[in-house]
Parts: C-alpha cells; structure tokens; sequence
C-alpha cells in the first residue's frame, strides 16, 4: 500500500464526511424554517 493513495483516500474520505455534515445541516435549517412558516401562519 503506497502512501499516496492512502492519502487520497483519507482527502475523499473526509470529503464525504464533511459533505454528509453539510447536507445535515441544510434539511436541518431548511426544516426549521418551513415549521418557524408554518407556526406564523397558523398563529
């Protein structure tokens, strides 16, 4: 195993975490602001 593509991997692997993260988050604030809409509305 040769370290440059065991450095790659680790570059594509964090890639993804940080990429699933960041989706999370997204669906997260854009689940805050459609409930936040909805309560203004009903209220």
């Amino acid at each position: 195993m040769n370290r440059a593509s065991f450095r790659e991997a680790l570059k594509i692997g964090f890639g993804s975490v940080i990429g699933f993260v960041g989706s999370t988050i997204v669906k997260l604030m854009i689940m805050v602001i459609m409930v936040g809409y909805f309560l203004i509305l009903v209220l």
